[in-house]
């Protein structure tokens, strides 16, 4: 199906996000309540088997070994192989081990997947706050260990995961999903809140909930603070997560015309009975359309999604989103680059392709040339977001190729950061792209 074969896409076949636009409608004034969510404990909350199962794990981390030694070492803070502090939370006396466990600094994650599991089963509450710290070196295996714990605090780290689609969003999701009595006690307060980017983060995660199953426990818990907040979640359930947004809408430059920017199909239905699944022309998206698509880039942030995205995702051809966000890229510079639209350079990394990372990194090499050494640096992050072999691959050409120091420490540290999270050697991922081999998950 060729662009220059389709037609403009009748008003009834978009999708309501860009058929009516949520920022094209009068939006309510937002319910405000000052709430507080109550002092709960921190609870451990095992299922079925699991404690015996978490308890069997770390078996290699078992031997007997000098524990007094080991204590002592600990309780004096003097440096330890991290060997032998692990062995001694897994197998040592738990009178001598307990106390210790409060201050003690897990020096490495490696299987941290496994010993750790046992230490938690062991010490229950106590091993919380050296979970914590394994947090920053490995944030998908902490997610996966924070599961038996119930404590407010896990509720916000679990929606910003989240919202922010960081490593452990799968064990995020079934966090929330066995607690979401705690969630919802948590996010409530929050969501009704004054209107900041907090709030509308809490709305998504309470939708987040219903969507799960838990509508009757959102429901509940709103009650337990009273009438109007009762009254004021019943709204949200019912309302579109799509109109969530910021009070202040961004301003799109005029440069944005559409008259000038590359049309955007929509995917043909799947199957072969699908509607419009036959070898007709295809649809584009209108030419009036083109500002409200736009403003979907605007409206995401890193750290604030717009869920909207997904639905733009879902609804056109990939390949048309990436040529549309490289044309606005273009326009954006031809204006002077405005740092205040800065979500121009960001779509690219949401929407972009190997050939996108391809005509991005020659600009990223020259920027730091023209003082623009931020600008490069961030354009290294877009390439990674972009996330296929070419666009890594290209991080490692500026790691090689780059003779602006700063720049090639960036992408260096970039490169680093997806070997780790591939499992790979730095030496072994640039091996494997540079033979072609596949490396990133599909």
């Amino acid at each position: 199906m060729s662009i220059k074969s389709s037609v403009p896409a009748p008003i009834e076949a978009l999708r309501a996000l860009l058929a009516a636009p949520p920022w094209r409608r009068r939006r309510p004034s937002p319910i405000v309540l000052d709430l507080q969510a109550p002092e709960v404990p921190v609870v451990v909350e095992w299922l079925p088997g699991e404690r015996e199962e978490w308890l069997s794990a770390g078996a290699d981390r078992m031997g007997v070994g000098d524990w007094a030694r080991a204590a002592d070492r600990l309780r004096r803070g003097e440096p330890a192989d991290w060997r032998e502090a692990v062995e001694f939370f897994c197998a040592g006396p738990e009178e001598m081990a307990r106390p210790l466990l409060a201050d003690w600094q897990p020096l490495s994650s490696q299987d941290c997947g496994s010993w750790m599991r046992r230490i938690v089963a062991r010490f229950e509450g106590d091993a919380l706050p050296a979970v914590k710290r394994l947090a920053s070196r490995a944030p998908a295996e902490v997610t996966e260990l924070y599961q038996p714990f119930s404590a407010p605090d896990l509720a916000w780290r679990m929606a910003g995961t989240l919202q922010h689609a960081m490593p452990g969003t799968a064990a995020a999701r079934a966090w929330l999903d066995r607690h979401p009595e705690l969630a919802a006690q948590e996010f409530i307060p929050s969501a009704l809140g004054p209107v900041s980017r907090g709030r509308r983060a809490r709305e998504h995660a309470l939708l987040f909930l219903v969507a799960a199953g838990h509508v009757e426990t959102v429901r509940t818990v709103a009650k337990s603070y009273g009438p109007e907040a009762a009254a004021a979640i019943d709204v949200l359930i019912a309302g579109d997560p799509l109109a969530i947004l910021p009070p202040k809408l961004p301003a799109l430059p005029k440069w944005i015309d559409p008259a000038v920017l590359p049309p955007v199909r929509l995917k043909r239905p799947s199957g072969p009975e699908a509607p419009g699944a036959d070898s007709g022309p295809g649809v584009v998206l209108p030419a009036g359309s083109a500002r409200d698509l736009a403003m979907v880039f605007a409206l995401h942030d890193l750290r604030e999604p717009y869920s909207g995205l997904e639905v733009v995702r879902e609804a056109c051809e990939p390949v048309d989103l990436a040529r549309f966000a490289w044309a606005l890229f273009e326009a954006w510079q031809a204006a002077g680059a405005n740092g205040r639209q800065g979500w121009v350079l960001d779509a690219l990394g949401l929407v972009g392709n190997d050939e996108t990372a391809r005509r991005l990194t020659p600009l990223i090499m020259k920027w730091p040339g023209q003082n623009w050494h931020t600008r490069a640096v961030h354009g290294v992050q877009i390439l990674v977001q972009i996330g296929t072999d070419v666009a890594i691959l290209q991080v490692y050409s500026i790691v090689l190729s780059s003779r602006f120091d700063g720049l090639r420490s960036a992408a260096e540290w970039h490169f680093e950061r997806v070997a780790e999270r591939l499992d790979l050697t730095v030496e072994h991922l640039a091996t494997r792209l540079l033979a072609g081999e596949s490396v990133m998950p599909i």
